[in-house]
């Protein structure tokens, strides 16, 4: 195993699942690749499906501070 994906929703389940990946990733020596979907203005793919609030820049950047953190701890563990 040398890439190992982690989906991402920050929920508590998605935090054990990265916990998880970490050990995995360590032992194997793989690389990590986290994945954080934001929605789009209007991303929907029937128009017959509620519409999606605009993501706000406050949304973004607090994933993104998650993430930045899941990748330091990520590299500090090597």
């Amino acid at each position: 195993m040398k890439n190992i994906l982690v989906p991402t929703d920050f929920s508590t389940c998605a935090e054990n699942a990265f916990e998880m990946a970490l050990k995995i990733a360590h032992r194997a020596s793989a690389r990590l690749h986290f994945l954080h979907i934001l929605p789009a203005d209007d991303e929907r793919p029937h128009k017959s499906l509620p519409k999606v609030t605009p993501v706000h820049s406050a949304e973004r950047g607090h994933a993104q501070d998650i993430l930045n953190k899941w990748v330091a701890k990520a590299g500090r563990l090597g």
